[in-house]
């Protein structure tokens, strides 16, 4: 008996552990000889199966097999990355068995063998894998690396699988933690990984704790770095992406919950995040630059940049609360002009309450402000409505030059009705439009033509109008219909009407023999 021939009966029988029994007793050659019987075995099964779907019990004997007897790391990496191959997951789910047959069938591998695979595996891990795929891999990859004593991959599929595979709640004890923390900021696809962490303690009940809490209270014992994780948290909105992506690292960074040294270290970076950053990440920006500014105030030019960014936001939440910001400092930090040149940028606004708020804070602070500025407050009181411009007015002068009311827009063109086509005058010029019809396509303003006219000679010489269509349609099949094809079946208004001018009288009419009210009446 071959060395295949030992495997392969192994193979075939399901059973995992003779697999790694035979492999471990096997020499250069024979594991050449298996490694290259394997991919020839695996189309069999695959042929014989239904479907064309393995069943799940050859599958860890394959890939053990594989694992344990070729050679080549990339070719080794590839086997186990087989897409038909990849429900294995089932087993490394449940007890970590199918993870230390892995680490046994490689035991006699040299660490640096295993590194490299694993470091293949985690790099052919995709952050669009759906989940299976993404675990599975994810952890033939670790226990590779950590059988070999490597250092963790960092590939961004990787680092997506940890937080997808990892329990946070075990997160102090986890070996690839210093090494993956810093990536969770900068790998693609964490952000949308752990958008709904907080949802997912709902429904999986292996979940005991979230990411974000896990880490704030590593931050907290010491054992994680606070800084790196508030710098990674401002750095990673810097980069951008959607509400969703970065929710995560909001909630994070609320967790943290910076103090003001820490939020004025980083007060320049959270200024340029309000211009444009998603509604929730300005509204972290802004409580940070408030804090910041409560410990000591902001630098003009700081000042101003977060001002204008933020009062041309489109929520007007976050406008609200940047007017709030500066009336509350503009006489406590001695900058009232700096002020109320910025909150003259809301007079132009679309919303009155805004508009309001802001003439409310450019009157209090009038007497504070220099000539440059109150000329400034007038040019832009030309955009408000009239009691808002003369209450601007009555605190900054200049009555007459605002006094006029601003311009009504003009209203929409007025209404000119289409011109109507004449009325059909004749019975021979409503027969021709009722041929006509056959010809052309359909048209409401023609129909409603023809079905005035109609009306109105069917009214005025009825047995004339009868006559004249008779004619028109004598000789025609039952059913008929004079219209163009193209025209769809529910715009035969025009055909109807005919019809029922030609129907009989309801008199003559004859119910169906024997299924008649009438004769129901007599027999009854």
């Amino acid at each position: 008996m071959t060395a295949w021939d030992g495997v392969r009966d192994a193979i075939d029988r399901k059973d995992p552990g003779r697999v790694m029994a035979l492999v471990a007793k096997l020499d250069d050659a024979g594991r050449r000889e298996v490694a290259d019987a394997l991919p020839g075995r695996l189309r069999e099964l695959r042929a014989e199966a239904r479907w064309g779907m393995l069943e799940r019990g050859f599958i860890e004997p394959l890939l053990l097999a594989g694992a344990g007897t070729i050679g080549g790391a990339a070719a080794a990496a590839t086997w186990l990355c087989r897409r038909d191959l990849e429900t294995w997951v089932t087993r490394l789910r449940h007890g970590g068995l199918a993870a230390r047959d892995l680490e046994k069938v490689t035991a006699a591998r040299p660490a640096g063998w295993r590194a490299d695979v694993g470091h293949r595996v985690a790099d052919r891990i995709r952050v669009s894998d759906d989940w299976g795929r993404m675990e599975s891999l994810w952890r033939i990859a670790a226990a590779l690396v950590l059988s070999a004593g490597a250092d963790a991959p960092e590939s961004d599929g990787f680092v997506v699988g940890w937080t997808n595979v990892t329990d946070p709640s075990g997160l102090a004890d986890d070996p690839f933690l210093d090494a993956l923390v810093p990536r969770l900021f900068d790998a693609d696809g964490v952000g949308a990984a752990l958008a709904e962490d907080e949802a997912r303690l709902r429904w999986d009940r292996d979940r005991t704790g979230t990411w974000d809490e896990s880490l704030a209270a590593l931050a907290d014992t010491g054992r994680l770095d606070r800084a790196a994780l508030l710098d990674g948290c401002v750095g990673r909105f810097l980069r951008g992406g959607t509400a969703r992506e970065l929710r995560f690292f909001v909630r994070l960074h609320d967790l943290l919950d910076p103090t003001a040294d820490e939020a004025a270290a980083r007060v320049r970076d959270h200024v340029r995040l309000l211009p444009a950053a998603p509604s929730t990440v300005a509204d972290l920006a802004l409580r940070q630059v408030r804090l910041a500014d409560d410990r000591e105030p902001l630098a003009a030019p700081l000042f101003e940049e977060a001002a204008d960014a933020l009062l041309f936001r489109p929520e007007k939440k976050l406008v609200r609360a940047a007017l709030t910001w500066l009336d509350r400092t503009a006489r406590k930090r001695d900058r009232a002009g700096a002020t109320v040149r910025a909150v003259a940028a809301v007079f132009s606004s679309g919303s009155l309450d805004l508009r309001e708020r802001a003439v409310k804070i450019a009157v209090k602070h009038a007497g504070r402000v220099d000539g440059a500025t109150r000329e400034t407050v007038r040019n832009a009181a030309a955009e408000l409505p009239g009691d808002l411009r003369a209450a601007i007015a009555a605190a900054y002068g200049g009555a007459d030059a605002i006094a006029e009311p601003m311009p009504v827009p003009s209203g929409p063109p007025p209404f000119v009705p289409r011109t109507l086509p004449d009325p059909i005058a004749s019975l021979a010029e409503l027969a021709e439009e009722f041929t006509a019809r056959a010809h052309r396509t359909f048209d409401w303003r023609t129909t409603e033509r023809f079905l005035a006219a109609l009306v109105e000679f069917a009214f005025t010489d009825p047995s004339g109008t009868r006559e004249t269509f008779r004619r028109l349609t004598q000789g025609l099949p039952p059913g008929h219909r004079v219209l163009h094809p193209s025209t769809d079946a529910q715009y035969y208004w025009a055909e109807f009407a005919v019809g029922a001018l030609l129907a009989p009288p309801i008199a003559d009419r004859r119910p169906i023999s024997g299924s008649g009210r009438s004769n129901r009446r007599a027999g009854s």
